[in-house]
């Protein structure tokens, strides 16, 4: 699955998120139209999913289940307020728990896996 495919995937799993929680708290006419919104944002991720390979779907949905797509959106939200020396620190930091320092970086990494 494509990068740009996989994080479209993922918006539209926060969207959807999102327009649920709306249509929960409308009444009447607005909670109609936010049905119909959910509806249609359901069917282009059925449809997205039904488009990739069963490789593909599986890692996505496991992607989904295991993780909070919120929280991709909280983080950013913090980010953005940094400042751009320290928006590069939390790169570099990132990049490093990602790479093989992060045994260096966080000891109790190496911790949790000898038990």
């Amino acid at each position: 699955m494509s990068k740009s495919l996989t994080q479209g995937s993922y918006f539209l799993n926060i969207a959807l998120k999102y327009f649920e929680n709306f249509e929960f708290e409308c009444m009447h006419e607005a909670k109609r139209k936010a049905k119909v919104w959910t509806s249609k944002i359901r069917w282009i991720e059925n449809d997205v999913m039904c488009s990739i390979t069963d490789k593909s779907r599986e890692k996505f949905r496991e992607e989904i289940k295991n993780g909070d797509t919120l929280f991709f959106q909280a983080i950013n939200e913090k980010f953005i307020t940094l400042s751009p020396v320290n928006r590069e620190l939390v790169e570099k930091i990132i990049d490093r728990l990602i790479s093989d320092e992060d045994k260096k970086l966080n000891p109790q990494i190496e911790n949790n896996e000898n038990n």
